[in-house]
């Protein structure tokens, strides 16, 4: 019996991952339309902690999809791929709910599936290996990168409700353990996606303040540049990250600003003070 549920269970994963590597390398990391069953799903998920919606939940009729999915008050612009991996996760815990014997397989799977979607997203986007005519991007924008980086915190917010869905089955011990090493990469990647963010900023202030000279027009052209980027960055993000979110990748970038600023007044210093009008 044990072995039976162990072998259907491989075969499920398999087809699943083999279904989300397929959908992955055709993501074109823009921003989708929720169908109303997602959001339903969402919201069963937090409401009740389980994953199966009976039918007699389920909408009677199909409503027009959102702009954005819904969780606990907080929107998500989301991509498609990450849809349908919440989807796929809700199964795992569905048959976990059906084959306890295979809970522990499960358990493994699902972490499993979602390092995948963790790796290869990274693989994709920080990398910019999505650049292909299968997905249609010539470069990978901000906008993909705060949407990959959207997609992770959904996720993030999911796992609590699979380590109490497991546990029923298994120590918690046990539970939390694999599952927190499926959160630290998360958060891991979260962080690289923040850091590349501001690398991109960073760069552009660099390149700009090589050629920058402290006279007049003010603001001087340099300034002018950075400032219509920074700017141009709000308006590809506003709509995507949360308030606070945004706040804090600015902050950064003032920082940056500030830091580099410093390091171009100290080398026109040490220029001015050897020249013979500084004596």
């Amino acid at each position: 019996m044990q072995s039976e549920a162990n072998n259907f269970i491989k075969k499920f994963h398999t087809e699943k991952i083999n279904k989300l590597q397929l959908i992955l390398d055709s993501e074109n990391w823009r921003q989708t339309v929720v169908p109303s069953e997602f959001q339903h799903l969402v919201e069963y998920i937090q409401t009740t902690g389980q994953f199966s919606v009976p039918k007699s939940l389920s909408p009677k009729t199909s409503t027009k999809p959102a702009q954005i999915l819904m969780v606990n008050d907080e929107s998500f612009a989301v991509v498609g791929t990450v849809l349908l991996l919440i989807q796929m996760v809700a199964e795992y815990c569905t048959k976990a709910d059906e084959i306890n014997l295979a809970a522990q397989s499960l358990l493994r799977y699902v972490c499993e599936i979602l390092r995948e979607y963790n790796s290869r997203s990274h693989y994709l986007v920080i990398q910019a290996k999505a650049i292909s005519n299968k997905t249609g991007l010539k470069r990978i924008t901000c906008t993909n990168l705060v949407l990959s980086l959207r997609a992770l915190q959904l996720l993030l917010w999911i796992v609590p409700y699979i380590q109490t869905h497991f546990s029923r089955f298994l120590e918690e011990s046990q539970v939390n353990t694999i599952l927190n090493r499926v959160k630290n990469d998360m958060t891991k990647h979260i962080k690289d996606i923040q850091d590349k963010l501001n690398e991109i900023v960073k760069q552009i202030i660099i390149q700009q303040m090589s050629n920058w000279e402290a006279k007049p027009p003010i603001p001087s052209k340099s300034f002018q540049t950075i400032c219509k980027h920074i700017c141009k960055l709000h308006e590809a993000i506003a709509s995507i990250l949360p308030k606070i979110q945004i706040q804090y990748l600015y902050r950064r970038i003032h920082i940056t600003f500030k830091e580099i600023l410093h390091e171009c007044i100290k080398k026109m210093d040490n220029t001015n003070n050897d020249g013979p009008l500084r004596g």
